[in-house]
C-alpha cells in the first residue's frame, strides 16, 4: 500500500514490539514482530525493537522509545536520519544496552 502512495517520503513509527500475552506458546519463531522492509527511497521505519525481539516498558509514561521520539521530534533543525540516530543513542543509553 505504501508503494501506491504519492508521498515524497513515508515515515512509520512502530512501538508495538510487546510479546502477546494471550499467545499459547512462546518459541523464538513467534516472538516480537517480524522484519518488515518499506521501499527504498521513500520510507522510513522507526521500530522500537529489532525483528524477532521485545521493546521495554520503561519506568515512566511512556516507553524508552516512545520518549526519545517524542523529546526529538519536537527538537527543530534536526534532520530525520540524524533524529533516529539520536533516538537509538539515547534508547541505548537508557535501556543500559537492553
Amino acid at each position: 500500500m505504501m508503494g501506491e502512495s504519492k508521498s515524497k517520503l513515508n515515515i512509520i513509527l512502530l512501538d508495538a514490539n510487546r510479546n502477546d500475552p494471550f499467545s499459547v506458546k512462546h518459541t523464538p519463531d513467534n516472538q516480537g514482530l517480524a522484519g518488515e522492509f518499506a521501499p527504498i527511497g521513500q520510507s522510513i521505519v522507526g521500530f522500537a525493537a529489532a525483528p524477532g525481539s521485545f521493546a521495554l516498558d520503561g519506568g515512566g509514561n511512556n516507553n524508552p522509545y516512545a520518549a526519545a521520539i517524542a523529546w526529538l521530534l519536537i527538537t527543530p533543525g534536526i534532520k530525520i536520519e540524524r533524529t533516529f540516530s539520536l533516538v537509538r543513542r539515547v534508547v541505548i543509553k537508557a535501556t543500559k544496552g537492553s
